[in-house]
């Protein structure tokens, strides 16, 4: 999220398979945190920039960027 919020996208890229393998073996949740349902957040904000072509991607939007809910 950091490299996308500066407009940083192939870092975005490269970083966002790790993400998610790093956070793996939390699932589903742990310390009160959603692991899935934030992997899912993850997903629907990043897969747009992954998918798309260089300099055709969207910009970073912080209103629909994922949040840490600890429950």
């Amino acid at each position: 999220m950091h490299h996308y919020s500066r407009d940083n996208y192939e870092g975005a890229r490269k970083l966002y398979s790790g993400h998610r393998q790093y956070l793996a073996p939390y699932l589903p949740s742990h310390g009160g945190l959603d692991v899935g349902a934030f992997l899912g957040e993850m997903q629907r904000t990043l897969q747009p920039v992954v998918r798309s072509k260089s300099g055709s991607e969207p910009r970073f939007d912080l209103a629909t960027a994922p949040r840490l809910e600890i429950e």
